[in-house]
């Protein structure tokens, strides 16, 4: 399958769960009552128009002052802010702020050197749509 193939596919599946997805976390995690989520998984299923691949969306805190360790996705992922600030730095690029209602795509592959509420008290919410193979991990560690 053509990498532009992929890529719309991509865009549909995020598309499609990001309305979806979003009416989830507000009726069901409470993020619209107050109530703080865990990082959780939110679902996860086999693609059987792009066999070999998942689509999984999940909600993640980045607690306040709490930096992720540098790594790598092996498939797409859509990241929409939904609560709080976020710094993010995508390969040599700079370290770019998100506020809640804002989104970024993640290409497969691309190291990912920042990820960090940009709060020192209060942590960000983001809702997070990996599209990727089956049989890799969502995140592998980069030293």
């Amino acid at each position: 399958m053509k990498m532009t193939a992929i890529i719309k596919l991509f865009f549909v599946a995020a598309g499609f769960s990001l309305v979806t997805i979003t009416n989830l976390i507000a009726q069901s995690t409470g993020v619209a009552t107050g109530h703080k989520p865990g990082s959780h998984v939110l679902t996860k299923d086999m693609m059987p128009n792009f066999p070999g691949n998942t689509v999984t969306s999940m909600t993640i805190e980045l607690k306040a002052g709490q930096v992720s360790l540098p790594h790598r996705h092996a498939g797409f992922l859509f990241v929409y802010v939904l609560e709080g600030e976020v710094n993010s730095q995508l390969g040599d690029g700079p370290v770019t702020l998100y506020k809640a209602g804002e989104s970024w795509i993640e290409t497969p592959g691309i190291f990912h050197g920042v990820a960090e509420s940009a709060s020192k008290t209060k942590s960000a919410y983001i809702l997070v749509v990996f599209v990727g193979p089956d049989d890799e991990p969502l995140t592998t560690g980069v030293n």
